[in-house]
């Protein structure tokens, strides 16, 4: 099939059209940015954010998951990988080992949904970069965060998971502004004034003995 040659104008051969195009670069250089300018800028962040999950440790330095392994059997992408170990405390198991592949994991929630302990939340954290793919195999030490800085986020699950819990937990409305509870909270005996502490915690706290 014969192809046709097309016979360039003067102005095209002079390239004239890039000078055509330099000029509405240089017109929309100085407008107002129509998008966020990242890394510089970060990514707005709140409880809905759902970043990579941490592991949630308690005031006193303990860590909350008792070694389970609901988490690693929903995990659809098999990123978590826990080894339990016997412990003298109240909750009797604790990971001695608990890491996440985080170039495996998905981000689902899942783990988070699973957890009857409150003890691995998503976290706002959502950059992690790295040369290796060793790097990104976070072990417990890396994972644990303080549960005073995971709180928000806390309160904010508690809202969602309500829907499925027999015994719903209290929602903050200064934690959660959102403040809408698929299912009224039930009193119990056990007082809960605080929205990431469970009946068991209540009753683990005043329990001096096993």
């Amino acid at each position: 099939m014969p192809v046709l040659a097309r016979t360039l104008s003067f102005t095209e051969r002079m390239y004239l059209p890039i000078v055509k195009g330099l000029f509405f670069t240089f017109r929309v250089l100085f407008r107002k940015h129509i998008v966020r300018m990242y890394p510089e800028v970060g990514i707005p962040r709140s409880a809905a954010t759902r970043g990579q999950p941490r592991l949630s440790q308690n005031e006193d330095g303990t860590v909350r998951c008792v070694a389970c392994g609901l988490c690693e059997f929903v995990c659809p992408a098999y990123a978590i990988t826990i080894h339990g170990a016997a412990t003298e405390r109240f909750i009797e198991r604790e990971p001695r080992e608990f890491e996440i592949d985080m170039l495996r994991c998905i981000l689902c929630g899942f783990c988070e949904e699973a957890c009857p302990k409150e003890a691995i939340y998503m976290s706002d954290e959502l950059e992690h970069a790295g040369p290796t793919r060793a790097e990104h195999v976070m072990n417990k030490t890396q994972l644990l965060r303080p549960i005073s800085k995971m709180r928000e986020r806390i309160g904010f699950a508690n809202n969602i998971y309500n829907r499925w819990r027999k015994d719903p937990l209290p929602v903050d409305p200064k934690i959660n502004p959102a403040n809408a509870p698929a299912v009224s909270p039930i009193a119990t005996a056990v007082p809960r004034n605080d929205p990431t502490m469970r009946p068991l915690d209540a009753i683990a706290s005043t329990k001096t003995t096993r």
